[in-house]
């Protein structure tokens, strides 16, 4: 599994998972909150990415918060990962982000 999500695979992942109306604010609302974490590498104007193992975590703290909260566990957020690594955007994305790891090993 990938290391790093870009923030439209999050939210996918989010949808997936029976998260209604997560989108780009609710993601900032629960980064504010302290929740969801901070992003761990970003391209100006083009691509936010989050680590692999704090999206696991924040989805099941998200889950828990809400008013109506849904029993999500670690292993239906990791079913969630592999649908969302199904689709050819997130095949470009992996893509993209292997030649990033092989520019700053060089």
């Amino acid at each position: 599994m990938r290391r790093l999500w870009q923030q439209r695979e999050v939210i996918e992942i989010a949808s997936l998972l029976g998260f209604k109306n997560f989108n780009r604010n609710s993601l900032a609302h629960w980064t504010r909150m302290g929740v969801f974490p901070e992003p761990k590498a970003q391209l100006p104007r083009e691509s936010i990415y989050y680590d692999n193992d704090r999206v696991d975590v924040a989805f099941v703290d998200i889950s828990k918060r809400l008013r109506k909260p849904i029993p999500i566990t670690y292993d239906d957020v990791a079913w969630a990962k592999s649908k969302v690594l199904e689709t050819n955007r997130a095949k470009a994305v992996s893509l993209f982000i292997r030649k990033m790891r092989e520019k700053e090993v060089k």
